[in-house]
């Protein structure tokens, strides 16, 4: 296994970054709404717990505002908080903040237990993928006193970028407890073009990051391995391979073989000659919760080739087991490759996520090698 030691190490694909002043936060409208208006009656009222909802983009996008559909019996504020969530089940994490991007205040005013929108401004850039807004009393400088704006039902139907029903986290256990209430969230901005191509980075994927899960996953175990072919076209250095999983317990092993062909499979796992044909492998643990579980290959380089990562257990140290989440869009062209217990299988595009990324090491071109080649004559000291 060659890894490399050079600080040369390829920026993180998302970017969460402070708004441009290039956007006028005149020009925002609504970017998402998880439902459209509406007014019912009842709903959820905000206490000691966060209510929330689960939204995704599909775009780049600079967000200008958050809000939500409230109502309040004098003038008090809550908090209206973002957190990008790995998968649609996903958590945010209230306790550590650990995904935690941003928070505005909705200042409602005494409206009699009237709804409206309100929103409070904000200024994020955030890449496609999945987000959970939440809102609060208690953080962020609300006054709200508990139960004392309430967030009114809709009785109107979800968009289809929503996830699941609308929830509550725990803030002392970051539990989420289900709702059916039909409130109402939005988020005003305006969508940008995609973010620059970085020429030298390498990024595979069998789904994109915004994937809908189908609420369906497979076991992992040391008879079920799950996996995809990759080639690499030029020399280049691996950092991370990741995977939506869930229901997780210890470690199970990312494995990167090598194939003999683009088409091969590598040899049996039951067979002395599996283990020869891995590149590398790292031990990732998985917890109770979805989320994408990443293997860190601190720059490992891989020569131009075909390939396959394979994620399992009963190898290489790892003695756990987990679930890999099966989505239902965003698929990309891939191969899957499967071992069962007996043999390998293989097919067309995968409904899982497999996403592995690193830097490319450009082989200079036939011109670039005529200008080394005629500096080093240049440079060649005359005799005689």
């Amino acid at each position: 296994m060659n890894i490399r030691t050079s600080s040369w190490r390829l920026a993180p694909s998302l970017s969460i970054l402070a708004l441009f002043a290039s956007f006028s936060p005149a020009d925002a409208s609504i970017i998402f709404e998880n439902r459209p208006p509406g007014n019912v009656g009842g709903g959820q009222s905000i206490g000691d717990n966060f209510p929330g909802h689960t939204f995704r983009l599909h775009e780049r996008t600079e967000v200008s505002a958050l809000g939500a559909y409230v109502s309040a019996f004098s003038d008090q504020s809550v908090f209206a908080a973002l957190y990008r969530v790995a998968t649609p089940d996903t958590l945010p994490d209230v306790i550590n903040e650990s995904n935690f991007l941003g928070a505005t205040l909705l200042n409602v005013g005494a409206s009699a237990g009237v709804p409206s929108d309100v929103s409070g401004p904000i200024s994020l850039m955030l890449e496609p993928g999945w987000y959970s807004i939440l809102t609060g009393r208690g953080r962020h400088g609300a006054t709200a006193f508990q139960f004392g704006v309430s967030l009114n039902n809709t009785g109107t139907a979800a968009h289809p970028d929503s996830w699941g029903n609308a929830y509550t986290i725990n803030p002392a256990t970051n539990a989420r407890v289900l709702s059916s209430a039909t409130t109402r969230y939005f988020v005003e901005g305006g969508v940008l073009p995609p973010a620059p191509t970085d020429p030298y980075a390498f990024k595979f994927e069998t789904a994109r990051s915004h994937a809908r899960w189908s609420s369906s996953s497979f076991f992992i175990n040391d008879s079920t391995f799950w996996g995809t072919r990759f080639d690499i076209t030029e020399t280049t250095f691996i950092d991370e391979a990741s995977s939506w999983l869930r229901s997780g317990n210890g470690s199970i092993f990312y494995a990167i073989v090598e194939l003999s062909s683009p088409g091969a499979n590598p040899p049996l796992p039951t067979d002395p000659g599996f283990a020869s044909s891995v590149v590398a492998s790292a031990l990732v643990d998985v917890g109770a919760g979805s989320d994408e579980y990443a293997a860190d290959f601190g720059g490992l380089e891989l020569a131009p080739g075909s390939y396959a990562l394979v994620l399992g257990t009963g190898l290489f140290g790892a003695t756990g087991s987990a679930n890999i989440m099966e989505v239902s869009d965003q698929i990309l062209p891939s191969e899957s490759l499967n071992w069962f217990g007996t043999n390998w299988s293989s097919g067309p595009p995968i409904n899982y996520r497999f996403a592995i990324s690193g830097t490319i090491i450009p082989t200079p071109g036939a011109a670039a090698l005529a200008i080394i080649a005629f500096s080093m004559t240049r440079r060649r000291p005359t005799r005689g």
